[in-house]
């Protein structure tokens, strides 16, 4: 049996379109009842012509793939972190686990995207920090 979440409390409002106006960054989980992790997707709404219109989105895998690619010895990615989604500067930011043991990764790593068009893309090297700080 598979689980589909989206935690209310966990949608961001900000600007990250610039027009001025706050837009909704919706965090959604999916995975297996059983298992103890889910993988996570991350859209970006708006509103246009009074209706809630999707701009964007990136899931897991294309975390990982920017996490690889600045930390291609990387041994582990374990999706984004319990509280990581955040708007700074307009640019959305994702705390993602990575490296280490699942029950106690040895990072947390920020990957910070840019709205452009429909496209979510990462700006500059993502950033490591010790998990446990």
């Amino acid at each position: 049996m598979s689980i589909f979440s989206v935690a209310d409390n966990k949608i961001i409002y900000a600007d990250v379109t610039g027009d001025g106006r706050e837009d909704a960054i919706v965090p959604i989980d999916c995975g297996a009842v059983t298992a103890n992790f889910a993988l996570s997707e991350v859209y970006v709404y708006t509103i246009q012509n009074g209706r809630a219109t999707l701009l964007a989105g990136i899931s897991d895998k294309d975390m990982e793939r920017d996490y690889r690619r600045y930390y291609p010895d990387a041994e582990s990615y374990w999706g984004v972190n319990e509280s990581g989604l955040k708007v700074k500067n307009g640019n959305l930011e994702v705390d993602v686990l990575a490296d280490g043991p699942h029950a106690s990764p040895q990072y947390i790593v920020t990957l910070e995207y840019r709205l452009s068009g429909e496209t979510l893309s990462l700006i500059g090297k993502p950033q490591r920090r010790s998990f446990g700080q």
